[in-house]
């Protein structure tokens, strides 16, 4: 059975080899001493996300580290699998050490999505990271930092993780803030269009549930009505005084009229209240 999924990995990966991308995908990671089939980022992402829900263990036990999409799909099922943080923790202690390019590395990261949710954890987690010695592994740390911890909360922090880094990327931060950034008419007319078709389906979304609960509502009052006319007696009440309210003279003709109805509610009450 193990060895019949990965056969049925390996041969969705090979039926996707696109052959006009190995030149420019071997000169992105040179230098690598695995084998590089040459699939594309989505295809792995798909391959990944789909073992990762039916054949995780599997998969961890029996996938080969040197072929390069086998250990990049190895490190986004990280990302995809229900995995716990206790579960989540141990599986990048697994797999942190196995990357061995920036494309691996930079691919795996992004799936980590579950570092959003528990920052506090996961920022101290990257310490042991950013604290190697391993190009790659220090890496891992820092592409972590930049895709998930850039908020109010610890822009600080990872803008003085990057300083202690700059020396090994050539670089020096000398300050970081945001700007405004401007757009070409044609596309903040697209984007503010989207935007106004984003919030015209909300608004839609919320009126017909009002609309739901508002009906509810109403069937609910109906039925109560029905079953116990007094409160029926008493609704007609209300809704008398708010018509005298607004006329000043009401005429009332034919058949057992509602002052008659009225009466005949008041009589009740008092026959209720000398019981």
């Amino acid at each position: 059975m193990e060895q019949e999924v990965m056969q049925a990995i390996r041969a969705e990966l090979e039926s996707n080899i696109d052959a006009k991308y190995r030149e420019f995908h071997s000169s992105l990671v040179p230098g690598q001493n695995c084998r590089i089939l040459s699939v594309r980022i989505p295809v792995s992402r798909r391959i990944a996300k789909a073992t990762a829900r039916d054949h995780y263990e599997v998969y961890t036990e029996q996938f080969n580290p040197e072929v390069y999409e086998e250990l990049l799909i190895r490190g986004m099922m990280i990302g995809y699998g229900k995995l716990t943080r206790e579960e989540q923790t141990a599986e990048l202690d697994r797999f942190v050490p196995m990357i061995n390019s920036w494309g691996i590395c930079d691919s795996s990261c992004a799936t980590c999505h579950f570092m959003k949710k528990d920052q506090e954890y996961w920022y101290g987690y990257l310490q042991k990271w950013l604290k190697s010695s391993r190009e790659y592994e220090i890496r891992f740390g820092v592409v972590c930092l930049l895709d998930f911890f850039i908020n109010e909360a610890y822009i600080d922090a990872v803008l003085e993780e990057m300083k202690k880094k700059q020396e090994d990327y050539c670089v020096e931060i000398v300050s970081a803030g945001i700007k405004d950034i401007i757009l070409p008419g044609e596309i903040r007319e697209i984007m503010n269009t989207v935007l106004l078709a984003e919030k015209r389906a909300q608004a839609n979304v919320i009126t017909r549930r009002e609309e739901v609960a508002s009906t509810r509502s109403l069937l609910n009052t109906a039925r109560l009505m029905d079953e116990n006319q007094t409160l029926f007696k008493l609704k007609e009440m209300e809704y008398l005084e708010r018509i005298c309210d607004k006329v000043g003279t009401i005429s009332i003709n034919g058949g057992k009229g509602v002052m008659e109805q009225l009466a005949e509610l008041v009589g009740m009450e008092r026959k209720e209240a000398g019981r």
